[in-house]
């Protein structure tokens, strides 16, 4: 399969048939408008752009925040030790106080500063002393909310645009 050149190729008719063009050679999709015909211009997509299915593009648009972090949560406890899972619950505990229906695609640097800000102003008491967390502890969990999108993006769950 040739190159992609930045433009998707667009699903044509060529009389009964579906056809799209891809590098200057046709390829034939079946009937037009047959759901047969979908179905090949899809994977003629994915083969292109190397994501999967084009029809997941509709669900990552519509993936919230809350859905991510807890789909990592179940994956963080079979693979991750008891300490780590425990930074990256206190992570998505502080992320899901206000960002928990927000869209993965809207979650952008200024809300990962809002969710740092939250780490920096958060108190706790530990034997009845109140306290608040090192800057190094808020910026580790900061990492960890980086983590767990950038375990999005291995899952095609999160755009990569999202995580960088």
């Amino acid at each position: 399969m040739p190159k992609l050149n930045g433009r998707l190729p667009k699903y044509g008719r060529d009389r009964d048939y579906a056809v799209v063009f891809v590098g200057g050679k046709r390829y034939m999709l079946g009937r037009y408008g047959s759901e047969e015909s979908y179905k090949e211009y899809s994977r003629i997509l994915a083969e292109l752009t190397n994501i999967g299915n084009v029809i997941d593009q509709k669900q990552k648009s519509s993936y919230s925040v809350a859905k991510l972090c807890t789909e990592f949560l179940v994956w963080a406890k079979e693979h991750k030790g008891n300490s780590d899972y425990g930074n990256f619950f206190t992570a998505v505990e502080m992320v899901m106080k206000d960002h928990s229906h927000t869209l993965v695609m809207d979650f952008g640097p200024r809300a990962l500063k809002t969710v740092q800000g939250q780490f920096v102003k958060h108190r706790y008491t530990r034997k009845g002393v109140e306290r608040r967390y090192s800057r190094n502890y808020c910026n580790k969990l900061t990492r960890f909310i980086r983590h767990i999108f950038k375990w999005g993006v291995k899952r095609e769950l999160v755009p990569y645009e999202t995580y960088a």
